[in-house]
């Protein structure tokens, strides 16, 4: 199957907020905006947002369902998890969902431009003010 467009929220988790497992209100913070009725297959997707390859998508499709049922019962129920594998996958799944964000990619590539740009101060022929023109990232940054 082609997935050119690749969740960064979870699709299952995005249905616990659907009524018909389809569709959900999103509220647009940029604009103010309210959407009723927004399809779940195009929200929280960008298109290859960790590649074209689709390898993390897969990976990231066979850990999701790993962490699916725990995270599926404490919606479902309003109950934290007792068992301590489960308290480790409700954890694993905060801290993917963390980490899989265009916010975190372009903060990691800030990250990255800036530090690199410090370790070549001084060992290229381009001045400061050329080098400001550039930016310097990891393409896909959300698959590394």
């Amino acid at each position: 199957m082609n997935k050119d467009r690749q969740h960064f929220v979870s699709r299952f988790y995005l249905k616990a907020f659907s009524e018909d497992g389809r569709r959900i209100s999103v509220f647009n913070l940029e604009r103010g905006l309210l959407v009723k009725g927004a399809s779940i297959r195009t929200q929280c997707a960008r298109h290859h947002f960790y590649g074209s390859d689709e390898k993390m998508e897969g990976i990231l499709g066979r850990i999701e369902g790993l962490l699916a049922p725990v995270v599926r019962e404490v919606v479902t129920t309003g109950r934290l998890p007792t068992l301590e594998k489960d308290i480790g996958r409700l954890r694993a799944f905060f801290c993917l969902q963390l980490a899989r964000t265009p916010k975190v990619e372009r903060e990691l590539n800030a990250q990255v431009d800036l530090i690199a740009k410090e370790a070549l101060r001084g060992r290229t022929p381009y001045s400061e003010r050329e080098m400001d023109l550039v930016r310097i990232g990891i393409r896909n940054a959300s698959s590394h």
